[in-house]
This record gives structure tokens, C-alpha cells and sequence, in this order.
């Protein structure tokens, strides 16, 4: 055998077992970088020129980004049968790093210095994978996970590394990534830890102020209450009428708020007294002092107050759980629109929206298609004439392919940003159909969706 240097433009490439050479980006840059460091196989035919035999792949990367020359290692000529042995061989043999390996070598290069930047340069991997790989390298759970569980790839390994203490997201986090709906589920943990963090600042905050925090009281306690429920002497109790009272104190609560007309649960401050009876306040519901009518639940039975409980337990959790998916889903939906080309099955389902005439669709058209623009990136022209509307959006259109991709995108966008907060227990054709279509290019729907998919039916 001799090994050579020798330019890849003069090589012959054999027939070879894979039929599509699959020259990833990530490949090509690694060669226009780095070069072809495994040797080519190749033997030299009756004309004396270099027939390849294994490195299909590399060769033609060598040719695309214009390398000079490739080391080819010149071996004697194969009959068929071995040849073809011999390839299926080294493609089906071959095992790729796991996680937990890749994010080994790359904590190595960071800790020879290297920059992020860098490691990201120097090996074609793109930088996010290269900040997911020293997060996983940094954190001795998300290390002890790729080991034990080889199915995690780097992404999920990071999300993991995020998580680092808490043992129970962690197992959430695996379950996921074996079982599926692994962004839902990152998503709601979170939502869910940004909801804590405001919890603690805000106690932290009334604590601060010498103010006792006390739990959220029930409606019918018989010495705990809200000030929305007490009196006292003829007055409403509010917190500046009762500051002075010796059973004041605060309790931090979840309650839906709208800002900029955009709504979400936000963690507030209500005041209560932690004895009204003894200092003398009358209580609407206790006691009959006329703030308002009774609770419902209080004129119910045990079962259909605790069915009534249930049913409010189940409003709470499916409108966070909607919140949450609400950013999986737009994440996607903005990788989506950077197609080029729209799925086979566009035509069909953009012939259906627009027949259909769903409010979603006429809301977007008058406004412009305002999240259309968010995701296809152009600004809004609420400034033009209604003549000129929409003419950056035209001209986006190069191509008949992208043309049908931008209208398929102004239709989702259109279903999507009038999507209402409760359409998991509504039953509306038009979401449905959009939810269905979303699935079956690849999104995940996570539980909530599914029962706006199927007109409010818990799966």
C-alpha cells in the first residue's frame, strides 16, 4: 500500500453501496476547514487513473470546497463481491460518538482554551451545539444522564444540565426524551420555575416591608379573610383602612392579567385579617354582610361542589398548560416558515382555509397578517395606504415555490394568533384543521392541544 497526496478532482468514484453520498453542511465545513484527514482508499486502474473504493463521501466534500489535494491511500483492486463486502461493512460498523463523548471532547477543547467560537469553527458544529456540549460537561447530572441513557442528545442533555438539583424535573426530562413531547414538557418546567422565582420575590418583597405573609384564606373560614370580604363597621375593608389593624396581613395569589393585550397569570398581593371576629370585622358570607351573593359552592352537595372544584382545578392547569405549548408551538411554526418549498400537502389545506372563510382567516387579512410578518421577519405597514399594504410581504414571493410556501404561512399565522386561550374546550373546525395539519408536518402536540384538535375531548 502507498499512501499519496493527490488532487480529489482527478479521482474516480467507484460504485459504491450508499446511493446518496448525503453531503450535510455540517460535513462539508468540517472539510473545508479542516480537510480530509482519513485517507481515501482507492487502486489505480489499466489507465493509471485512481479509482475510489472507500471515501465516497469525503471525495466529493473535497471537490465541492475546492481542496487541493486529499491523502489517498493505493491499494490493489477488489473483485465485486469483495468490494461490495467491504463497503456495507464500513458504513453499517461504523458507530458515531455518543452525547456523552461529544460533550467530553468539547470540554476538553474549552479547557485548552479555546473559545466557544471557536470549537464551533474548528469542528463545522454550530456554535449552539458546541454551548449545549460545555453545559452538559459542566453539570455532573446532565453527564451521569448521557451515560446511563445514550437516546439523550445534546439538546435535551443541556435541558437537563438547566435543571441540575431537581431531581424530579430531571426524571420528567428523561421520561420525555424516551417517550416524546420533550419541548412541552421543558417548556411547562420553565414556566413553572419562572412562576416560583416571581412567588419568592414577591414574599420576599412584602416580608421586606414587616408585613406577615400568610397562605391564600379560604372563602369560609371562620377567622381568616380576604379584605374583599370583610367590612368594617359600615365601610369596605381595603388595605389602606385596615393597615392598623393587628390581624392585618398579606397573601400572594395567582390571578390572570391582561397587559398590552396580551393575557397570562401573574402572581399578585391580596391583604387579609388573620382573625376578623376578634377585631370585630362582619364577614359577607359568614355573617351576612351583604358584600356580595354567597359562593355557589356553598348552596352545593359535597360531590357537586368537589365535581364543581375539579372542574376549576382542570380550567387552571389546561390554561398554563396552553400558555406554555403557546411557545413550543411559535418556536416551531418560525422554523417552519424558513422553508422554501411548501409540503406536498399545502394546496389542499390552503383551497380548505380559504373556502371555509374562518373568522381567523378575515381577523389576520384586516390586520394586516401582523404574525405572519413576526415569523417571516419583515415590519408592519400599519403606516401604508390600504393600496400599498402588504407589498413587502409580495415581495417575498421569488419563486412559485415560495410564493405557496408564504401563503401557507399567512394562513397558519392567521389560525394561530386568533387561537383563544380556552380553544382546548371549544369545538371549532378551523383550529382543529390547523392543528391537525401542524401535526402532520411534524409538530408535537402536546395533551392540551390534543383536546383542541379533537373539539375539547380530553385524549
Amino acid at each position: 500500500m502507498t499512501l499519496v497526496q493527490v488532487d480529489p478532482a482527478t479521482l474516480i468514484v467507484g460504485a459504491n453501496v450508499r446511493l446518496d453520498a448525503r453531503l450535510d453542511k455540517d460535513f462539508i465545513d468540517s472539510v473545508r476547514q479542516r480537510g480530509v484527514k482519513v485517507p481515501i482508499v482507492g487502486y489505480r486502474d489499466d489507465h493509471g487513473q485512481i479509482v475510489v473504493l472507500y471515501g465516497q463521501r469525503r471525495t466529493l466534500a473535497a471537490v465541492q470546497t475546492g481542496r487541493p489535494t486529499v491523502p489517498v491511500v493505493i491499494t490493489t483492486e477488489q473483485d465485486e463481491a469483495d468490494r461490495l463486502v467491504d463497503q456495507l461493512a464500513e458504513n453499517h460498523h461504523r458507530a458515531a460518538l455518543t452525547t456523552h463523548e461529544d460533550a467530553k471532547a468539547f470540554h476538553q477543547l474549552a479547557a485548552l482554551g479555546v473559545p466557544a467560537g471557536a470549537i464551533a469553527k474548528r469542528t463545522a458544529r454550530p456554535k449552539g451545539v458546541v454551548d449545549a456540549a460545555l453545559a452538559v460537561a459542566g453539570s455532573e447530572v446532565a453527564q451521569a444522564a448521557t451515560q446511563k441513557w445514550e437516546f439523550l442528545d445534546l439538546t435535551q442533555a443541556a435541558a437537563i444540565a438547566e435543571f441540575d438539583g431537581d431531581d424530579e424535573a430531571v426524571k420528567v426530562l428523561v421520561m420525555a426524551a424516551e417517550n416524546g413531547r420533550f419541548q412541552h414538557e421543558l417548556q411547562q418546567l420553565r414556566d413553572e420555575r419562572e412562576s416560583k422565582r416571581q412567588q419568592d420575590a414577591l414574599i420576599a418583597e412584602l416580608t421586606g416591608k414587616g408585613l406577615k405573609v400568610i397562605d391564600r384564606p379560604g372563602t369560609m373560614h371562620p377567622q381568616v379573610a380576604s379584605l374583599k370580604n370583610l367590612k368594617i363597621g359600615a365601610r369596605k375593608a381595603t388595605e389602606a383602612t385596615h393597615k392598623k389593624c393587628k390581624g392585618h396581613a398579606a397573601f400572594v395569589h395567582q390571578d390572570y392579567v391582561v397587559k398590552d393585550g396580551k393575557g397570562g397569570y401573574e402572581w399578585v398581593v391580596g391583604y387579609a385579617c388573620t382573625n376578623y371576629p376578634r377585631y370585630e370585622h362582619t364577614h359577607a358570607y359568614v355573617n351576612g354582610a351583604g358584600l356580595g351573593e354567597r359562593p355557589k359552592l356553598a348552596d352545593m352537595d359535597p360531590e357537586e361542589a368537589e365535581q364543581a372544584r375539579a372542574e376549576r382545578r382542570d380550567v387552571i392547569q389546561s390554561n398554563k398548560a396552553w400558555d406554555s405549548a403557546l411557545k413550543v408551538r411559535q418556536a416551531w411554526l418560525k422554523e417552519f416558515a424558513t422553508r422554501k418549498t411548501p409540503p406536498k400537502t399545502a394546496a389542499a389545506f390552503i383551497a380548505k382555509a380559504i373556502a371555509s372563510c374562518d373568522h381567523q382567516i378575515r381577523t389576520a387579512m384586516e390586520g394586516s397578517h401582523k404574525f405572519a410578518r413576526d415569523l417571516v421577519g419583515v415590519e408592519h405597514e400599519s403606516f401604508r395606504s390600504d393600496h400599498h399594504r402588504g407589498q413587502l410581504l409580495v415581495d417575498l414571493c421569488t419563486s412559485e415555490g415560495r410564493a405557496q410556501m408564504l401563503t401557507l404561512v399567512m394562513i397558519l399565522a392567521a389560525y394561530e394568533e386568533n387561537l383563544p386561550r380556552d380553544a382546548w374546550r371549544r369545538s371549532d373546525p378551523g383550529p382543529s384543521e390547523y392543528l391537525r395539519f401542524i401535526e402532520s408536518e411534524g409538530y408535537e402536540l402536546s395533551d392540551v392541544e390534543k383536546r383542541a384538535r379533537d373539539g375539547g375531548k380530553k385524549p
